[in-house]
């Protein structure tokens, strides 16, 4: 009896050292990615870019002090710039929006502390975004049309999805039995794609609003205000929704084919936050891998490039770079460039960068 312990002891150690030197002596993926740094905003400690249109202009917001956010822009030819203060850290990731037109949704704050919601041109001039009583507005989506997405609520009231444009102002998106909604994403169809919960239960629905045929259905989901939703101009719809026994899977949909899951991208944490016209897009997981260099499991959020046909690429073994520690993805446009924050290995904090494609 002894005798058959020490062999399945030794068996399992040499099964163990077999593995690790498997994954030592595997190549090393395609790097497939070059690093572009965002620069500082003045003294700031963190820029985290937040979207990029299709020329390479990014936004995003800055901690320019210990409790100062700010946003800025950026692009090749004029560099950094700031934009003015940012409304209020808990909405960071709706602060400011840009589309190709170089137009940007804003959410400042004026100098008595409100928050204002503005379109401006790229000439400079704002557009004012105002709802029926003075709610307050969070931004989740900008078109190339100028149309903006998002909900608005007052204190404590439940969320309320609007469209707005230059033209029409400010639309809620409900139906009757609506109590609680919330917009995410828009094409340039004037098609929005979100969230609502009705009054027969608390349960959250996927849903399309379309300008010609009304509102569509397209599943359950249990996250509620704190799933995702996108959609594209080819009509491809991708977010966190499903049936009512398996809503935590990342679910895809087309008129064409109707619904499909990506059952290899389930998760209480899954977030999509890109998606570009060429149906390629990306999610985020937090999740525990091994590093190999450490011998160690860590926790960490894993930004997956993917496509409709289940291919999919941990976006931070892409990079070239054998001391990138995490990627957190915030945005992809039609060229494949890349936005979000890197954690490189020894440095204090993630740098906000861009990542270029290599042909």
């Amino acid at each position: 009896m002894r005798r058959n312990r020490i062999l399945l002891v030794w068996i399992a150690l040499i099964s163990l050292g077999g593995l690790l030197a498997l994954m030592l002596m595997r190549s090393e993926p395609d790097t497939l990615y070059g690093i572009k740094f965002l620069p500082a905003l003045g003294g700031s400690v963190s820029v985290i870019p937040h979207s990029i249109n299709d020329h390479g202009q990014v936004v995003g917001v800055a901690l320019a002090s210990p409790n100062q956010w700010r946003m800025f822009s950026w692009d090749e030819d004029k560099g950094i710039r700031d934009l003015g203060p940012c409304a209020d850290i808990r909405y960071l990731d709706e602060a400011v929006k840009i589309n190709k037109l170089g137009q940007i949704v804003c959410t400042t704050v004026d100098p008595n502390g409100n928050s204002r919601v503005f379109l401006q041109d790229p000439n400079g001039f704002k557009h004012s975004l105002r709802t029926p009583n003075g709610e307050q507005i969070h931004v989740r989506a900008l078109n190339n049309l100028g149309q903006v997405v998002g909900c608005y609520n007052a204190e404590r009231s439940p969320r309320k999805a609007f469209i707005w444009d230059r033209r029409t102002g400010m639309r809620a998106l409900d139906s009757p039995n609506t109590i609680e909604s919330i917009a995410c994403g828009i094409n340039d169809a004037g098609q929005v794609v979100g969230f609502l919960s009705t009054q027969r239960n608390s349960q959250w629905y996927a849903v399309q609003w379309d300008p010609n045929t009304g509102m569509q259905y397209h599943g359950a989901t249990r996250f509620g205000p704190s799933a995702t939703c996108l959609t594209n101009n080819q009509g491809f719809m991708v977010g966190v929704f499903g049936s009512a026994d398996d809503d935590a899977c990342v679910s895809m949909w087309t008129k064409k084919t109707g619904m499909h899951k990506a059952p290899w991208l389930r998760g209480a944490s899954a977030r999509v936050v890109g998606l570009n016209d060429a149906n390629h897009f990306i999610v985020c997981m937090y999740r525990k891998a091994l590093r190999v260099r450490k011998f160690a499991l860590d926790w960490h959020t894993a930004s997956l490039i993917c496509a409709p046909n289940g291919a999919s690429k941990d976006i931070v073994r892409h990079l070239g770079r054998k001391d990138a520690i995490e990627f957190v993805a915030k945005g992809i446009n039609n060229k494949g460039q890349i936005i979000g924050l890197l954690k490189l290995e020894g440095q204090p904090n993630s740098r906000g960068v861009i990542l270029e494609p290599i042909q």
